[in-house]
Order: C-alpha cells, then structure tokens, then sequence
C-alpha cells in the first residue's frame, strides 16, 4: 500500500530512518523501559530532527527530497515489507541516519538491503554515533560515504552536487569515502518535477579540503577521510519549512512516510531545538561538551538566534495546539540570551503550552520573567538523582537539593501548570539502596507541593553514549563498558533481553541489579503518584500490571524460557511498565490537536509558491529557446 503512493522519479535524496533491530518483528526481544519518558517506543521510530533541516535546506535549493520513516512503517503492519517500498525509489543518494547509537543494527542492514537492491546507487551515512564511527561504518561494503559533524546541511549539497557534476569527491568537506563510489542512473531533465523550478546552486561559501588517504583498505578500494572544513556559528540558517513538509504529504497523498512517531497523529508534541551540542559536562552523555570535543568537528554548543526560536514557535502554533517543547536550557547561555528567547515567544501571543528545559534550577528572574511572557507554560527540571554529591560525579550541575526544592516553590507559586522532574539509573556512586532513596526524597516533594508536581525515574539504557567521558575514561569514572566497537553494540541489540543488551555496568551496580533498581522503583514510585493524585488508580493499576507482566519475562528469560509471546511484540511487554507514556505525551483528538484552518492557509501559500515556481520555470525555458 505504501508502495504505490510513490513516484520513483521524484526525489534526488531519500532520507531513510531505520529501525533499531531491522528483523525486529521477527525477534524475541524483551526491550524493557528504555523508551518509556520519550515518545518513541523500543523500535526508536522517531528520526532526528537533522532530517528535517536537511530536507528544509536542499528543497530551497530546489532539490526533490523524501523522508522514509521505515522504521514506523515497518511497526504499523506487518506485512508491510520494505524490501517493495524500497525497491521503487531511484533517487541519486540514499541517506540513513545513526544518530543514536541503537540504530546500530537497523542502519546496516537497511544499507545492506539497498545494495542488494540498488547497486548502482550510493549510499550515505549521518550522525552522531556516524561521526564517531565513521571509519568502521566506511569498511561495510554497502555504505558509499559517512559525513561527520553535527550540522552538516550544506555538506549533503556539495555532495549532491558533486554526484550530479564531476564526482571530485575530496572537494566535500567532513566527508569520509570510498575511491570506487557508484553512479547512479542519470535521469534526463524531463524527470524533474514542474513545480519545482529552476535549480538553484548556490550556497554560502564552502572551503573545499583535498583529501588525505587513510591507510585503510575495504576490498581493494581505498578510503579517503576528508578535513573537518566544514563548521558553523550558529543554526539560524538551518530551519524548517513546515508548509514545503505540508505540500509533500499531501501533494503524495501519504499521512504516515515522514511523521515522526507512532502516535503523533494522537499525541502531535512538537519541539524547537534551541541548540545543538552542549556545555554541560554530564559523564554519560555522548553530546557533551567533552564528548563533542573529541570527535566533534566545529564549536559547541551551537545556538539559535531568539528571534529564528520565536519565528518557529509562530509556525509551529499557526497548526497545532500541541505543547511546544524548547530543547535545551536557554540558561546556560547566559541571562540576557534567556531574556530575548522568552520576549521573542511572548511577543507573538500564542495560546499553546510552552515547556521549557532547565539542567539546574533557574533563578526567580527568569521564573518571573516566562511567568509574565507567556500565557501557558511548563518545565522539565532534571535533577537526575536526590543525592548532592552523585549528581556531582555526574556533572551536570552542582546545586543543593535546599535550591532545588526553592526553585520548585518558586516555579509552583507561578502560573506553572506542569512541573515534571527527572531522575536516572546508572549513575556514578549510585547503589541500589540509594535509588530506592530517591522515591522516599520524592514522596517528600509529593507531600510539600500540589498535584502540578510529578517526577519519573528511568534506566539509563541501552547504551552509555561512546565519546562521553564515561565510555572513554570509564574505570575513572566507575564504569566497566561491554562493547566497544560499533560490530560489538549491534550484537548487544540482538540479546534477547535488556539486561543484556546494557553496554555497561558500574561500580556500585551490576547490570542485573540496575534492572532490580529500575523495577522496585518504578513500582513504589507509581504508587506514590497514584495516592497524591498525579496519576488516577486506573492508570496507575495498568502500569503495575505490565510491570508485573515484565518481571515474569524477566524471570523466564533467566531460566532459558524463551517466551513466543514475544515475538515481534516488543511494544506490549517494554513500553509503560515504569510510567505511562499519557503522563508525559497527553492523548487528543485530532481536531482538538490540529488547527485546521491554519494547515489550510499554509497549504493554500505553499500551493502559491510551487505555482510561481513553475511560471518561472517556464519563463526561464521560454527565454533559453529564443537564443
């Protein structure tokens, strides 16, 4: 069915977003928690938001670009088979994403199955855990090239445009290749779509490196690592179009190829990045100031400017009535930086909740300031344990747990209606006696302050993030890490359990014992909620039976029973059984989350804007037969 809804002539560049295991509906994989406070589920099917940006910033230069959420696809049916969607696409560059470093196995084996399928056209690598192994990911035969870096946009157009012109691959910076690189079948210029317009090529200027060799070898074809030329100050440039998005899904009459998650039909969060990179130093984190110091090309953190910030949360409210999450404490670029960005949202007067990030408690300045700025608001606070001196061998933040619960009174004496507070598993120092602690600390805040107060524990999992001081200084930091190399991660996510699958375990905690951690707290922590009233008794009674539910699996996954239930299932036995995902992401109705009339009005402008497109293509066409 999906299939069908696709023009295999349309697109120059396909953005595929894998799963986390390629054959995961035929495994039996007990996940367990590791999605439960993102909206995702175990399959990761949320693609980054890089694939958004990029497809923004090469359709303004009139290239035709599709994203492929394969992994969604392949979570809503069944018998849903890839291999028919994928081997209808002949655009000239396939690009997958390993952002994350669960998508190990999926990435590849998505490569691999285009290879099979389509020999002659070349395949690019991006991202995170891709920049940090791009010279293994180099060495599979089905992957062409690996761009590094965070921002990478206008790199993906040098490398387009270097396929389509005189393929001097050493000219694209960050770019790590292969000497023999396919061609992909050149398609005349009548494939071109009208609406699209005369191609436009320029861009700011890119420094071109010449390339050094590496010594390494992958069946006889020698691999070239390009300089890290290419960087950026800051990611105004880099935005989305949400009307060029709108035009596409519906201009290929397909709701479900390029969104986001599962359920965002039901559950629309939307997000603005304020920020790529980070300047906390947090142990575990692969985006770190540290980590990104290491393998990271460029200055971070990057930031966006508070008036492009402002400008994507218009757009954003002009569709959807949906909270609007702010990715990134705008704190931590200073007060006067956090003072324009809330001006810039209070100045256009929109009536969606506005959730802000905060790594450590902010001050009553600012508290007072998002307060009289905006109408609806929340905040995410993520202290990440109760115990002052673990959460210094995290670093995140050093700050007192008197400041934490002042700044909570403070934001709660406010117009706050949401305050939510996050506390992890498998941290530095942290024993399991000590993470039952943390619930008794949270039962303390639940008695102090009303029902807008709520708090969430999760493992840390699967994976600590390689570059992050953690990975790479890990018996420094109490931690013993299981997996190395990327081959080695991807045979961790083929185990049949998450105990399993952990590539760490520390000091103070086996793997099994951050598991028992993770179950007895979510167990007395759901408790809690459901006797201050954060959650009904009837959400909270569904938790606790699919917590129940897991510690059964659990239990016979140990013994060597392999559970057929959970084959293919991995939804119904890992997802809500540590929280429900509708205290994160409350569920709407589509008219109650969408604004009709606005989609209509950005329909009817992008529809305006193809058509000019077209008249000035044909003017062009018109103007080169008279000479």
């Amino acid at each position: 069915m999906f299939g069908r809804r696709l023009n295999a002539d349309a697109d120059d560049i396909v953005l595929i977003h894998p799963p986390s295991v390629y054959d995961f509906r035929d495994r039996t994989i007990f996940y367990g928690p590791i999605s439960d406070v993102i909206p995702s589920s175990p399959v990761f099917e949320m693609y980054p938001i890089g694939f958004l940006t990029i497809a923004t910033y090469l359709r303004k230069r009139g290239y035709r670009v599709r994203i492929v959420n394969l992994a969604l696809m392949m979570m809503r049916s069944r018998s849903f088979r890839p291999e028919v969607l994928l081997r209808k696409l002949r655009p000239k560059l396939f690009a997958i994403d390993l952002h994350w470093l669960p998508h190990a196995h999926g990435g590849p084996e998505v490569a691999a199955l285009l290879k099979r399928l389509h020999p002659d056209i070349p395949i690019l690598f991006g991202g995170i855990s891709a920049s940090y192994f791009h010279e293994e990911l180099i060495r599979d035969p089905s992957i062409d090239f690996v761009l590094r870096g965070s921002v990478t946009e206008p790199c993906v157009l040098a490398l387009l445009e270097e396929i389509e012109g005189e393929r001097r691959f050493e000219r694209v910076p960050n770019l790590t290749w292969k000497a023999s690189v396919p061609s992909p079948r050149v398609r005349g210029e009548g494939a071109r779509r009208a609406d699209e317009g005369p191609r436009v090529i320029s861009r700011p200027p890119l420094t071109r490196p010449s390339a050094t060799l590496s010594p390494l070898c992958v069946e006889r074809d020698l691999i070239h690592i390009n300089p890290l030329t290419y960087t950026t100050t800051s990611l105004d440039e880099f935005d989305i179009d949400l009307g060029m998005m709108a035009g596409d899904v519906v201009g290929h009459i397909d709701f479900w190829t390029s969104i986001p998650f599962h359920f965002w039909w039901r559950h629309p969060i939307t997000a603005v990045f304020t920020v790529r990179g980070c300047s906390r130093a947090c142990v575990t984190c692969g985006a770190s100031e540290m980590a990104f110091d290491r393998f990271m090309p460029g200055r971070f953190p990057l930031r966006r400017s508070p008036g492009a910030i402002g400008k994507m949360v218009h757009e954003l409210a002009r569709i959807t009535r949906a909270p609007i999450f702010l990715v990134g404490d705008i704190g931590d670029a200073g007060f006067d930086y956090a003072r324009a960005v809330v001006e810039a949202i209070g100045r256009e007067r929109i009536s969606n909740r506005i959730i802000f990030e905060f790594f450590r408690p902010p001050n009553e300045e600012l508290i007072e300031m998002i307060d009289r700025s905006i109408k609806h608001w929340g905040a995410e606070l993520s202290p990440e344990s109760h115990d002052e001196e673990i959460r210094n061998l995290l670093g995140k933040a050093r700050y007192t747990n008197e400041a934490l619960q002042n700044t909570i009174e403070s934001i709660l004496d406010h117009r706050c209606e949401q305050l939510d507070l996050f506390y992890m598993i498998g941290l530095p120092g942290q024993t399991y006696r000590n993470v039952l602690a943390m619930t008794d600390r949270i039962e303390e805040l639940f008695v102090r302050f009303d029902r807008r107060l709520s708090a969430f524990i999760t493992p840390m999992g699967p994976f600590i993030d390689p570059g992050s001081d953690g990975f790479e200084r890990a018996e420094a930091n109490g931690y013993k890490i299981r997996a190395r190399t990327l081959a080695e991660h991807r045979a961790l996510l083929e185990q049949h359990d998450w105990e399993s699958i952990l590539n760490y375990e520390t000091k103070w905690m086996t793997r099994s014992e951050i598991v028992d951690a993770t179950y007895d707290s979510a167990e007395r922590l759901n408790e809690l909620k459901a006797r201050f009233g954060r959650i009904t008794r009837a959400v909270a009674t569904g938790v606790a039976q699919r917590l129940a539910a897991a510690r059964v699996i659990r239990a016979k996954l140990a013994g060597g029973e392999i559970d057929s239930a959970l084959r293919g299932e991995i939804r119904k036995f890992s997802e809500g059984t540590i929280n429900d995902k509708g205290e994160l992401f409350p569920p709407g109705a589509f008219l109650r989350n969408f604004r009709i009339g606005g989609i209509l009005r950005l329909l009817v402008s992008e529809t305006k804007r193809r058509s000019r497109a077209v008249l000035r293509s044909e003017n062009v066409r018109l103007e080169a037969e008279r000479f």
